[in-house]
């Protein structure tokens, strides 16, 4: 019984933090870039709705955007309401004067009746992560928000009416969190279904399957002390539908770890951050070309090539900072005052 009890409770306490209540304690929000100290934060005008759909509270792409900067945006507007509601709860007819985040779900599952409904007195945001890309349904939201670059580009050429970029980052809860630079190590942190299966036999290549959960309650992700003990990140994964973008998670929890990734020139918003220069590119994404990778990557550990893909991370830590993703969440949901 008390397997089945922890189970259980987890459950209530995954979940909890979407359901029916306010959520986000006031937090300081702490530039960790560098780049974005003298940032002034706007205040909103408007409460905040988080709509999500039945049985995807615990996804961990929705619970690491508007909800891990929910507590930076209470401290800037105090008296701020940030709420979740159920798609499929009559509650959410309740909502007024609001802006509705609808999560990735709820958009696909969100019915037509229903968005009207909800479009009469508040203002709606599909925040749709990497979900497979309904035009003609996102022409029915006032403003679309891409979480990765190339995401942002295809809905500008869509004739939507408007689109912002709030780029999908990594866990806050990781700073302070160092991976090791003692010897080369590498792995795969994710979903088992993610990665190609002939990668699983590769010498040398940890695969950690655990889920990147984001798991409000916890003061540190479930995964962060794994994460210490390796000095690179394969971000080399399953190939994705021409209407589903993925942004770099992956490589941007490398980058606020300060580890490395492997990556493929086949993967475009990669190359788009990290460049043509980066030192460590698959020519593809054979199981053969990763392992020659690797065994290059081990060759160059703390040597030119490991410093300059280092430097490109470091680059990207704009990407993973507190401060600067508060500013544009908060410039999103102004943009109609």
């Amino acid at each position: 019984m008390r397997p089945f009890r922890r189970l259980k409770n987890r459950i209530y306490l995954e979940s909890d933090q979407f359901i029916k209540r306010d959520f986000g304690v006031q937090t300081k929000p702490i530039c960790t870039c560098g780049t974005c100290s003298a940032i002034r934060i706007p205040k909103l005008k408007k409460d905040i709705a988080i709509i999500y759909s039945r049985g995807t509270s615990q996804l961990a792409s929705i619970q690491m955007r508007l909800v891990q900067s929910a507590g930076h945006l209470k401290y800037i507007n105090p008296n701020l309401n940030i709420k979740g509601f159920c798609l499929q709860s009559s509650e959410i007819y309740t909502i007024s004067n609001s802006n509705i985040i609808l999560t990735k779900f709820a958009l696909e599952n969100i019915s037509n009746f229903d968005l009207l409904q909800l479009s009469k007195n508040n203002t709606i945001f599909a925040d749709i992560v990497d979900l497979r890309i309904n035009t003609e349904k996102l022409k029915r939201i006032d403003k679309v928000i891409a979480s990765s670059n190339a995401q942002f580009s295809f809905l500008r050429d869509q004739n939507l009416e408007s689109v912002d970029l709030i780029y999908h980052t990594a866990d806050f809860r990781l700073r302070g969190t160092q991976a090791q630079q003692n010897f080369f190590s590498i792995a795969y942190f994710g979903s088992m279904s993610r990665i190609p299966q002939d990668f699983i036999g590769i010498s040398d290549l940890s695969v950690i399957n655990t889920p990147l959960s984001y798991e409000a309650f916890r003061k540190k992700p479930i995964y962060a002390k794994k994460l210490t003990e390796y000095s690179s990140h394969l971000v080399v994964g399953t190939s994705v539908d021409k209407l589903v973008f993925k942004p770099f998670t992956k490589g941007l929890i490398a980058s606020s770890i300060g580890a490395t990734t492997l990556i493929s020139k086949d993967d475009s918003e990669a190359m788009s951050l990290l460049g043509q220069n980066y030192p460590y590119i698959t020519a593809s994404k054979s199981r053969k070309s990763v392992e020659n990778l690797m065994d290059f990557m081990r060759s160059t550990f703390l040597k030119e090539e490991w410093f300059l893909a280092q430097a490109k991370h470091r680059e990207l830590l704009k990407y993973c900072c507190e401060l600067r993703t508060l500013n544009q969440w908060t410039q999103v949901l102004n943009f109609d005052n």
